[in-house]
């Protein structure tokens, strides 16, 4: 059987985890197309996934020689499928059985009218992702709203997408946010939401981004310069829109944006993102506390962090 789209996974130090993966796609359709991107892992994960070469006759095995983050192992992974679509699965997670049929009978449905294509996941506790039921087509305006009506909840999903859009909108090239290409993404291509189950979330693995972002590792220069980037160019590239449509969104990034700055020590960039929330009457108690301690008296800062970091 041909298949329409093939299905890249990054992988980075998940050695126990990638296996469930790949038998995930093996039960179903062990002849896809199947590029692992091993994102210079310190474990065995390479090997693993070498030695599935025999079960999976179209396997793909490509390495970084530096650790990147899961976008650039996206974007590598992207450039080398030889299928016209290219759907993304996380190496701890698995396809549903009957998932990848449900993908083609998708790319056949919407192939004249959608260039990426959305499907929900079932987590661990049952609950389903996005909790808030989706389907048919989708602009830059639609997503927009999406986000407003999806904050704070579940919106984790699995995207398969023509591989001819990382001509113009790729994932980020460092180990930050995704949301600046999908807002990309949202902006240059219709999307087809389908509610259908094609992805099983597993969230007890280590390394996980939305782990990676929800606990900042302050120390980590690099991660926060990538974050800073990442975010003003979400602000620069959408905010307008997003203020509009999106306010509770709109004002989340400038919230995170402000405590990276102070983080950084970017006292100046800091006020000035502090004044766009004051001026939107947007400024939380919890983020003003945070700009006065750590411009105002950082060492003080610096203590409460240490303290909370032992509890």
């Amino acid at each position: 059987m041909s298949f329409s789209f093939s299905v890249v996974i990054p992988v980075f130090n998940r050695q126990r985890e990638l296996p469930q993966a790949l038998e995930s796609i093996i039960r179903q359709a062990p002849h896809l197309e199947v590029v692992i991107v091993d994102d210079c892992s310190s474990d065995s994960s390479l090997q693993v996934a070498e030695s599935y070469r025999t079960r999976l006759p179209n396997l793909k095995v490509l390495s970084h020689n530096l650790n990147l983050g899961v976008g650039p192992a996206r974007n590598t992974g992207a450039r080398n499928v030889q299928n016209e679509w290219v759907a993304f699965l996380d190496s701890d997670d698995e396809l549903v059985l009957g998932g990848v049929q449900i993908i083609e009978n998708a790319i056949t449905e919407y192939s004249s009218t959608a260039d990426g294509l959305w499907f929900r996941c079932l987590k661990d506790d049952g609950s389903l992702s996005p909790d808030l039921p989706f389907a048919g087509l989708m602009g830059y305006e639609d997503y927009l709203e999406f986000l407003e009506k999806t904050a704070g909840k579940n919106r984790d999903m699995l995207k398969c997408c023509r591989v001819t859009t990382f001509r113009t909108t790729a994932y980020p090239d460092s180990r930050s946010l995704e949301d600046l290409y999908h807002l990309d993404f949202a902006k240059e291509f219709v999307s087809a939401f389908i509610p259908s189950v094609v992805r099983l979330y597993h969230q007890g693995a280590s390394n996980q981004l939305v782990e990676t972002v929800a606990r900042i590792n302050v120390a980590d220069t690099t991660f926060l310069h990538d974050m800073q980037k990442t975010l003003t160019a979400v602000l620069t590239k959408h905010g307008s829109r997003l203020k509009r449509k999106a306010p509770s969104v709109y004002r989340g990034y400038l919230e995170r944006l402000l405590r990276i700055q102070v983080n950084l020590g970017r006292r100046r960039d800091a006020s000035s993102t502090l004044l766009k929330l004051v001026k939107d009457n947007s400024l939380s108690v919890a983020t003003g506390t945070f700009f006065a301690l750590g411009v105002i008296n950082p060492t003080l800062l610096g203590r409460l962090r240490r303290q909370l970091s032992k509890t």
